[in-house]
């Protein structure tokens, strides 16, 4: 099945009879990102007045990959992390729009953040003008615990604390579905031989 011009390589195609996940359309091998599949190329089949749409800067996970390092697991914030930009939205009609400059905040505070574990290490990054980097080796990971209150537990989100050997932990707040994150973490840096 051939790609159209304007598609990604997409679950649903295949390319000489391997399915998405082996093959993308270019050729080159996918990987799965936690959750998000995409190819490793990066590449689209388009048309040159779509590409600039189409294509996006790289992450700063992506940016910083040794040899040899490879992305196993990019862990997203819960839906509740929104909140407070859109109530900030909501209130921006009483007060004429004032508060749209802090929903604009937390928007671009939200969009900046970047957490994931790699074969080598934990990663947090956050800040959109300036940038701020917690990495924890994985064979300096000791604990890997879940904090969760009552709305944590009734909407699935909670804080994943990864505490390593004489260094700072490196805490992941509002994320969605910690139990699979602290799997995932484990899974990593305890592999099963």
């Amino acid at each position: 099945m051939a790609l159209a011009a304007t598609q990604w390589c997409s679950p649903s195609s295949t390319v000489n009879g391997l399915p998405w996940p082996k093959h993308c359309a270019f050729g080159c091998s996918a990987d799965d990102l936690g959750g998000f599949r995409r190819p490793m190329c990066g590449k689209v089949r388009a048309e040159p007045q779509l590409m600039l749409w189409s294509t996006t800067r790289m992450s700063y996970i992506e940016e910083s990959l040794s040899d040899g390092e490879k992305i196993e697991s990019l862990f997203q914030l819960h839906w509740f992390a929104r909140v407070p930009m859109i109530i900030w939205i909501i209130l921006a009609i009483p007060t004429l729009g004032i508060t749209l400059l802090l929903a604009l905040y937390e928007y671009l505070k939200l969009r900046s953040i970047e957490q994931g574990v790699t074969n080598k290490r934990v990663i947090l990054k956050t800040g959109f003008i300036s940038r701020h980097t917690e990495e924890m080796k994985l064979n300096s990971i000791e604990t890997v615990e879940i904090r969760q209150g009552v709305m944590g537990r009734m909407f699935g989100f909670g804080t994943i604390e990864v505490t390593g050997r004489g260094i700072s932990d490196v805490v992941f707040k509002g994320i969605d579905d910690p139990m699979v994150v602290k799997r995932r973490i484990e899974s990593v840096s305890n592999p099963i031989a």
